[in-house]
This record gives C-alpha cells, structure tokens and sequence, in this order.
C-alpha cells in the first residue's frame, strides 16, 4: 500500500521541494525527503511533510520504510497546531542527540537509512552497529523501526561517552500507518532486547520554563499526543551549543545581512535558526532606516547652517559623530548608497545588534 500516488510525490520532486534518491544496488528503490527549499518556503502540505526518509519501491508501489512526518519545534509553526489537542497531556520523551535511523528490508535482509540518504555516514555507522550488535534481532516484518544513531563519529552536541548504540525512539506500522505509544514501544523494546529512549512526566508548561535550565548535554524532549501528533522542545543551552558548532554568530549574520544574502544563511542553517535569524534581519533593517535618517537629518542641518563647502565641513566637524562624519560626506557628494551603510554597521555590528531603537548612531 503506497502512502500516495507517485504523480503526487513527483510534482513536488519537480518543483525541488523532495529530493528522490535511487538505492545504489536497487534502482526501483527510492528515498524521498523534504528540501531545504521547502523549509524556507514553507511548504508543509500531506506530501512533503510525510516525505521525511520514506522509502518506496516504485516497482510494486510497497512502501518499504514509513518514518515519522515532520514535526516542529513547540511554536515555530501555529498554524500546523491546529490538530494537537493541548487540552491532553503528551507523552514527553528525551530528545536524543544523534541521527534519525531508518529501518527498511530488501529480499528479507533488514538495512539502514537516515532521512535521506541510502549511504550517509550515520547509515553506515547504523548498519556497522545492527550486525555487529543485533544481527540475531527480528523485527516484525510489517514495522518501521525508528531509532537514534548514537556513534562518536557521528556526534553533534551531547556527549554520550563513547556509546555506540541504536536506541529505539518509534515505531509504525509501514502498511497501516499506526503509531506505536510509549507503552507499546516498551514491549517492543524488550521484545527485541533494544533500549528505548526514557520517558519523562512532565507538562508543556514545565517543559518550556525548564528548557532554560537545563544544560548542554540535554537536547530536550519529544511530545507525542494520543493522535499521534509531535512536537519537539530544545533546551535554550543545547541550541546555543549547536549555533557555535554552525558558527552561527551575531558578526557572521550581520556579515550576510549587509551582503543581502540573508535567505542563503537560512537556506544553510538547521531549520530551529530560522526564526531568530529573521528577527536579527528585522533588528537590522530597523537600525539601517534609523541611520540612512540620522545621516539625511545631520545633512540637512549642515546645508542650512552653511553656504559653502568649507563652512559644511566645519559644521559636521563640529556637530556630528567622528564614525559618521564619512557618510555625511558621500550624501553630500551624491555618493550614499545602502551597500555603504550596511557595511559601516557591519563593521559597528556591536553597536547595532538588538538595539533597535537606540542604537549608536
């Protein structure tokens, strides 16, 4: 049973919003995940939501790997909230720090994937770690196994010590599409002699005042509904971890700012990024419309308080900033453009950033 119609899924492989990538021995085999393009345009409908490592074999149409669909971060997308019901408590589990690992069967020899791909790094970590550890292990045939790829070589954020393991964080049903719980994925777990990640009582309310307290070496939790539905809370510490490790600093997002490459940064950071990175735009745009209108005030006051270039000269020598006195100039000279006020702030970033209204200027 396919999840829907190939021509579905094509159209938005046309339109470069899922990628679809052939097994490297089984070409009739296809992965199929959402682009950093349809993050950044936002766009989340049945197909590229569920596009997230599902695997598909376009000969028969049986779907070989059914992952979860996308899930967000708790507020990052309202208007996709609207199928949670809040008013029931989520089961929370911890967010694991690794890969997403994909389970799926050829000729009845179980493989790994992650998201998107048939050979990453972590897929072949995955496989390395299934037949050295559980070889031994069946899975039911008709389950997609949805594990964490925990592995040295693989690590982002947490340290997990050296362990090298698969810890089990879902299962469902490739054929009928059922979403194991917390309860069932236990028995699972024990069934196959695999760890599954630890549950923890909480409430979203507790969940989003602790995020700013816990450490570094916890990502943060997973909310699962009865409905199936997900959400995911990162810890505050974690994310500025991960932001370093991107090198996602306050000098490199003015740097592409005052380049206009700002959709490019958001194209190349982890989607989680995305809102603070508009909001540092929208601080600067602000700070750029308050200096182009200082620098035209400190203009205007000049040409009325002189006749000459000489007496202008002495007037902004005398009555505006040193670090301004240069573009006050250009405007003069009919030389002022964006490009330079952007890159006089870029090089002032640390007297501009999140100081929209009283920046120094």
């Amino acid at each position: 049973m396919n999840v829907f119609p190939k021509d579905q899924y094509m159209k938005e492989v046309e339109s470069k919003f899922i990628t679809r990538r052939h097994h490297p021995e089984h070409p009739h085999i296809v992965i199929l995940n959402y682009t950093e393009h349809a993050t950044y345009e936002k766009r989340w409908n049945e197909v590229t939501l569920h596009c997230r490592g599902l695997i598909i074999d376009e000969a028969s149409g049986e779907v070989l790997a059914r992952p979860f669909p996308k899930f967000f971060n708790h507020g990052e997308m309202p208007e996709l909230e609207s199928e949670i019901p809040f008013s029931e408590t989520p089961e929370f589990t911890v967010k694991q720090d690794g890969s997403l690992g994909i389970c799926y069967r050829v000729n009845d020899k179980l493989y790994w994937a992650t998201r998107g791909s048939f050979e990453s790094e972590q897929a072949k970590a995955a496989q390395q770690i299934w037949d050295r550890q559980y070889a031994h292990v069946q899975v039911p045939h008709e389950i997609t196994l949805l594990v964490e790829i925990i592995h040295p070589a693989t690590r982002v954020v947490v340290d997990y010590n050296g362990m090298s393991d698969l810890i089990i964080i879902g299962a469902i049903n490739r054929f009928t599409g059922h979403d194991y719980p917390y309860n069932e994925l236990q028995e699972l777990g024990k069934a196959l002699g695999m760890q599954v990640t630890e549950q923890i009582k909480l409430t979203v309310e507790e969940a989003i005042k602790l995020k700013e307290t816990i450490d570094h070496n916890s990502e943060g939790w997973v909310l699962r509904w009865p409905n199936g539905m997900r959400l995911k809370i990162k810890g505050s510490s974690y994310l500025d971890i991960h932001k370093i490790a991107y090198g996602l600093s306050d000098k490199l997002k003015t740097e592409y700012w005052s380049q206009g490459k700002m959709d490019e940064l958001i194209l190349k950071m982890p989607e989680e990024f995305r809102t603070e990175i508009e909001r540092f735009t929208s601080t600067l745009d602000q700070n750029l419309n308050d200096l182009s209108k200082m620098i035209t005030d400190h203009y205007s006051n000049a040409s009325v308080n002189s006749s000459d270039r000489k007496s202008f000269a002495m007037y902004v020598n005398q009555h505006v900033p040193n670090e301004l006195k240069y573009l006050v100039f250009k405007k003069a000279d009919a030389k002022l453009h964006e490009e330079i006020l952007k890159e006089h702030i870029y090089k002032h970033y640390l007297q501009y950033i999140g100081r929209p209204s009283d920046a120094v200027l």
